[in-house]
């Protein structure tokens, strides 16, 4: 096993590090502002696209895709690096969101929802 070095550790300043978890912490609030925004207007979604039978669809789709990403997440993360993924995952929930913004129907929203969970899951 290599021994560490003096000049192979890497220092961090104040700065830097309060940059890091900021910027951590924001992409992990996205994630729960977004679960929390869907759940108290899911009544209001339902009426608006007139998808009461696959109104719970809204919410299990996001989960279930976050929930098998995730892992695959933390593999890429190892493979690339943690900082490219995370763009990655983060463009991808933030466009998704454009799309659930978007949607015309339940089909589209549900979709949309399943493509924002897979960027959710690297946002865990």
């Amino acid at each position: 096993m290599a021994e560490l070095t003096q000049s192979s550790v890497v220092r961090f300043s104040r700065v830097e590090i309060v940059s890091i978890l900021l910027g951590l912490i924001l992409a992990m609030f996205l994630a729960s502002l977004d679960q929390t925004i869907v759940a108290t207007s899911l009544s209001t979604i339902a009426q608006d696209l007139n998808g009461w039978a696959l109104i719970s669809w809204v919410v299990s789709a996001y989960l279930v895709a976050s929930t098998v990403t995730t892992p695959l997440y933390g593999r890429l993360s190892d493979l690339y690096g943690r900082r490219p993924i995370l763009s990655v995952a983060i463009t991808l929930f933030l466009g998704a969101s454009v799309l659930c913004a978007l949607s015309q129907n339940m089909p589209q929203l549900i979709g949309a929802r399943v493509l924002q969970g897979i960027g959710g899951g690297g946002l865990r």
